[in-house]
C-alpha cells in the first residue's frame, strides 16, 4: 500500500454550471449593495473626520 493511497482526498463540491450565472448575479449584487451603502454613509456623514 502506498502512502498516497491512505491519505484522504479533499472533498470539494463544485457548483453546477446551470446555477453559475445565478450565484454570480447574487455575488455581484452583494458587492454593489455594499459599495452603495458605503458611498451613501460616506456622503451623509462626511468623508473627513471633524
Amino acid at each position: 500500500m502506498k502512502i498516497s493511497d491512505s491519505t484522504p482526498k479533499p472533498f470539494i463540491k463544485k457548483l453546477h454550471r446551470r446555477y453559475a450565472h445565478i450565484i454570480f448575479a447574487f455575488y455581484m449584487a452583494a458587492i454593489m449593495g455594499f459599495l452603495m451603502c458605503c458611498t451613501i454613509v460616506g456622503i451623509q456623514s462626511g468623508f473627513v473626520a471633524g
